[in-house]
Protein backbone atom coordinates (compact mmCIF):
# COMPACT_ATOMS: atom_id res chain seq x y z
CA UNK A 1 0.00 0.00 0.00
CA UNK A 2 1.38 3.19 -1.29
CA UNK A 3 1.06 6.69 0.75
CA UNK A 4 -1.51 7.55 -1.87
CA UNK A 5 -3.80 4.82 -0.36
CA UNK A 6 -3.46 6.25 2.80
CA UNK A 7 -3.83 9.99 2.59
CA UNK A 8 -7.02 10.37 0.78
CA UNK A 9 -8.59 8.49 3.49
CA UNK A 10 -6.70 10.26 6.22
CA UNK A 11 -7.62 13.74 4.46
CA UNK A 12 -11.39 12.81 4.52
CA UNK A 13 -10.74 12.31 8.47
CA UNK A 14 -9.60 15.46 9.36
CA UNK A 15 -12.31 17.48 6.86
CA UNK A 16 -15.04 15.37 8.68
CA UNK A 17 -13.44 16.84 12.14
CA UNK A 18 -12.95 20.30 11.27
CA UNK A 19 -16.79 19.96 10.07
CA UNK A 20 -17.55 18.43 13.93
CA UNK A 21 -15.22 21.03 15.72
CA UNK A 22 -16.96 23.92 13.62
CA UNK A 23 -20.31 22.88 14.60
CA UNK A 24 -21.31 22.46 10.89
CA UNK A 25 -21.98 18.37 11.37
CA UNK A 26 -23.39 16.68 14.15
CA UNK A 27 -22.75 12.92 14.09
CA UNK A 28 -26.01 10.48 15.58
CA UNK A 29 -25.64 8.89 18.93
CA UNK A 30 -23.32 5.59 18.49
CA UNK A 31 -26.07 3.06 18.40
CA UNK A 32 -24.28 0.89 20.85
CA UNK A 33 -24.02 2.92 23.73
CA UNK A 34 -27.37 4.87 22.91
CA UNK A 35 -29.02 0.90 23.85
CA UNK A 36 -27.93 1.23 27.36
CA UNK A 37 -28.81 4.86 27.92
CA UNK A 38 -25.39 6.66 26.78
CA UNK A 39 -26.02 9.19 24.51
CA UNK A 40 -22.94 12.02 24.68
CA UNK A 41 -20.58 9.33 22.52
CA UNK A 42 -21.56 10.41 18.75
CA UNK A 43 -20.45 8.80 15.42
CA UNK A 44 -19.97 10.51 12.12
CA UNK A 45 -18.88 8.45 8.83
CA UNK A 46 -16.16 8.87 6.18
CA UNK A 47 -16.11 6.66 3.01
CA UNK A 48 -13.98 3.75 4.72
CA UNK A 49 -14.08 5.22 8.85
CA UNK A 50 -16.37 5.51 11.31
CA UNK A 51 -15.41 7.97 13.72
CA UNK A 52 -16.38 8.28 17.64
CA UNK A 53 -16.18 11.47 19.31
CA UNK A 54 -17.45 13.27 22.42
CA UNK A 55 -17.68 17.06 22.91
CA UNK A 56 -17.14 18.63 26.16
CA UNK A 57 -17.68 22.44 26.24
CA UNK A 58 -16.04 23.75 23.04
CA UNK A 59 -13.46 20.66 22.83
CA UNK A 60 -14.16 17.43 20.66
CA UNK A 61 -12.45 14.37 22.02
CA UNK A 62 -12.53 11.34 19.29
CA UNK A 63 -12.24 8.29 21.32
CA UNK A 64 -12.49 5.86 18.01
CA UNK A 65 -11.50 5.69 14.42
CA UNK A 66 -12.14 2.46 13.05
CA UNK A 67 -12.11 1.33 9.70
CA UNK A 68 -15.18 -0.22 7.87
CA UNK A 69 -13.54 -3.88 8.33
CA UNK A 70 -12.98 -3.74 11.52
CA UNK A 71 -15.31 -5.32 14.41
CA UNK A 72 -16.58 -2.20 15.50
CA UNK A 73 -18.24 -3.59 18.66
CA UNK A 74 -15.65 -5.19 19.93
CA UNK A 75 -13.28 -2.10 19.06
CA UNK A 76 -15.42 0.22 20.47
CA UNK A 77 -15.73 -1.42 24.38
CA UNK A 78 -12.15 -2.14 24.26
CA UNK A 79 -11.33 1.50 24.24
CA UNK A 80 -13.94 3.04 25.90
CA UNK A 81 -13.49 0.51 28.91
CA UNK A 82 -9.66 0.32 28.00
CA UNK A 83 -9.68 -3.63 28.30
Amino acid sequence: MGEADWLTPEDEIFEKLVLVDTGFLTGAPVRELASVGIFEYQNVFTSHHKLVYRRINADVYVYVIAAHRQDFATLLMKRLLKI
